[in-house]
């Protein structure tokens, strides 16, 4: 009779774990996935691009290390920020 009651507190034992395991699961699925409602971020709005070309320097005048880099703004709509970088591109 010890035997049937130790292996009851076994079932027991595992029953419970299992529930346990199982809230856990719930929950963290819940906290990583997030609740579906609410509202939707606004879209940002379209950038504009300015392309100034690529650029190569010289690391090391002793060995021949170089670094080629192209740099592109991207800017809000602004026309007048535009002709100003048309305007200044040989100062940048």
């Amino acid at each position: 009779m010890a035997e049937s009651k130790g292996g009851a507190k076994g079932k027991l034992l595992y029953i419970l774990a299992a529930l346990v395991l199982a809230a856990g699961a719930a929950a963290g699925s819940y906290f990583f996935f997030g609740r579906s409602g609410g509202h939707a971020a606004p879209e940002p709005p379209p950038l504009t691009t300015y392309e100034m070309g690529t650029v190569v320097v010289n690391l090391n005048e002793d060995t021949t290390h170089y670094l080629r880099i192209g740099v592109v703004l991207a800017y809000r709509e602004n026309k007048e920020l535009g002709h100003e970088l048309e305007v200044k591109q040989p100062l940048l």
